[in-house]
């Protein structure tokens, strides 16, 4: 997730000796170094504009990261456009600021205030400590404000007998857990960007491991399935914090449960006997959480068996009759996965799922409760039984869909072709990940594409502009939109099209996630490219895009 870039203005700019060196290169550097201090700082910061008149207060200039994460804004697009006002919780709160700000000057440049600051996901709040200093310039003007932002400590409760308060731990719990959400966006954004660089690359070394050794091979294809579904994991996290709803869809569970129970069991020294009857009727899930589910499952009796020994993964029909106490009448998949393992106590047995229980020394207590969560969403039921010494067996029934024949629809999407989509054209990547830019580059050159780099907005404005300038046709741009500097991937993708109206502009990100597509088109992208991604996602998207039959002339073009 990055701050905002802020051209410096020139009354504040110091001449530079005269050393040779770009004056415009040297203040773009001294900017990324502000940028990575601010970034560093674990309170939120905020520069605001001097201007006090707008009816929703100050717009927002820069922001450090940590700022972005304490209200869940878009890794994209940071708070960007956004007034300081649009932060807090009602209009009174916002008026109350903006008084505060205004008698920043009268006490010295500095003052004080608390207030809530608002999620901009899921609509939640915690209440903060700001501190404001309004910076001046050598005739006592305002220049602008800078905003300091952190959690208040929470205020201490009366006790009943009038002796010293005590912290309420459920308000403290509760400020941690909205700080957990909103800085998953952009740790994730950072994850995906990683993940990206595996997969492109894992998936390249699986197109290529035929012609070399199967055993490589194998260990390149598990390796890539596991980053699969940890993609997977992934958006599905993101969804969560964006409140966009879970996608549910018909899915073959023994293709589901097959293929996560050989990832989850792959390397380990754990003999897994499974049984999936042929007939294994589909269910109606959010499929990456059920995989979730499972392998957690399965990690967790390969533990309690010292990572040997055999378990079993067994799934079967049932149908509840009416007058379950636990489930409603119908259909369902019963899945069980057992471990011969150390076992618990049955009073042990009782707790597992409960919240922060655990009995591993270095656990947290969350996985078992995420899954009993997940299978309660769906309207199933889960369960678990063990006995010392012997081991332990969980299940759980998830809803079934077309319990006498299987549903007339197609599978869920298979991992993608190892084959790459050729194509004919000129394109131009920009991203500011050195590593992951030259894989996609050696991706595109295999497909027969010519292409052309860049690591940040003003580069790829330029190479687009020159290039234009010497007849070269730039036929799409694979566009970063969380570049670091200056100009970010919407506002470069702008200015390309300002150059040249029949761009074709595909926006990628790691904090994109495939619903927000129309979002993008709207706002002037041609295609999206979320990443993480496989060396065929990028082929297919570009390909897709040059062959959209888009009828604006390339003629008509604008050289700045």
């Amino acid at each position: 997730m990055s701050a905002l870039a802020v051209e410096t203005p020139r009354s504040r700019v110091c001449a530079a000796p005269d050393t040779g060196a770009d004056p415009l290169k040297t203040a773009h550097l001294a900017n990324s170094f502000l940028r990575t201090a601010l970034d560093q700082a674990s309170e939120g910061i905020m520069i605001v504009e001097a201007n006090l008149s707008h009816r929703l207060g100050p717009r927002i200039l820069l922001h450090n990261t940590r700022m972005a994460a304490m209200v869940g804004a878009e890794p994209e697009s940071g708070l960007r456009e956004r007034f300081v006002t649009q932060l807090v919780a009602s209009q009174t709160e916002a008026d109350d600021l903006m008084q505060t700000l205004r008698g920043a000057v009268k006490q010295g440049g500095a003052s004080q205030w608390e207030g809530s600051l608002k999620t901009l996901y899921g609509g939640g709040t915690q209440r903060c400590a700001w501190r404001i200093r309004a910076v001046q310039d050598e005739h006592g003007s305002v220049y602008n404000y800078t905003l300091t932002v952190a959690p208040a400590l929470a205020a201490p409760a009366a006790s009943p007998a009038g002796g010293p308060g005590v912290v309420e731990v459920d308000d403290s719990r509760r400020l941690r857990n909205d700080n957990l959400a909103t800085l998953s966006l952009g740790v994730f954004h950072d994850l995906n960007n990683l993940l990206g660089i595996m997969m492109t690359n894992l998936s390249e070394a699986a197109r290529l491991s035929p012609g070399g050794v199967p055993a490589v091979g194998h260990h390149v294809d598990e390796a890539l399935a596991a980053s699969q579904q940890a993609r997977a994991f992934i958006q599905q996290t993101m969804k969560m914090a964006k409140d966009i709803p879970a996608s549910r869809e018909p899915v073959d569970m023994a293709d589901l449960i097959r293929e996560t129970a050989r990832v989850a069991q792959s390397g380990s020294g754990v003999t897994l006997h499974m049984h999936l009857p042929k007939d294994l009727w589909w269910s109606v899930v959010d499929g990456a959480k059920i995989t979730q589910v499972l392998q957690n499952l399965i990690i967790n009796a390969i533990q309690a068996m010292n990572n040997h020994g055999y378990m079993d993964v067994l799934a079967r029909n049932v149908v509840v009759p009416q007058g379950h106490h636990q489930l409603q009448p119908g259909p369902y998949v019963e899945l069980l996965v057992r471990d011969r393992g150390c076992g618990m106590d049955p009073d042990v047995a009782r707790r597992v799922f409960q919240e922060s229980f655990t009995t591993k020394p270095d656990g947290n207590g969350i996985g078992l409760t995420t899954c009993r969560r997940i299978i309660l969403e769906h309207a199933g039921h889960i369960v678990a039984s063990s006995m010392k010494n012997v081991g332990t067996e969980i299940t759980f029934w998830l809803p079934a869909t077309q319990p006498r024949a299987k549903q007339a629809v197609s599978a869920p999407a298979k991992p993608a072709s190892r084959g790459l989509q050729s194509g004919v054209g000129t394109v131009l990547v920009v991203d500011d990940e050195d590593r992951l830019r030259q894989v996609i580059l050696a991706v595109l050159r295999q497909c027969g594409y010519k292409v052309y780099e860049a690591e940040s907005g003003e580069q790829a404005v330029s190479t687009y502009r020159s290039l234009l300038l010497e007849g070269e046709q730039v036929d799409t741009v694979i566009m970063d939109l969380t570049l670091k500097g200056g100009l970010n991937g919407e506002e470069s993708m702008k200015a390309i099209k300002a150059l040249d109206p029949a761009a074709r502009v595909i926006a990628s990100s790691g904090g994109m996630v495939e619903e927000a597509r129309d979002s993008y088109i709207c706002q002037g992208f041609d295609d999206i490219l979320p990443k993480p991604y496989l060396a065929p996602d990028v082929a297919a998207v570009v390909h897709r895009v040059l062959h959209q039959g888009k009828s604006a002339s390339k003629g008509d073009m604008v050289a700045a």
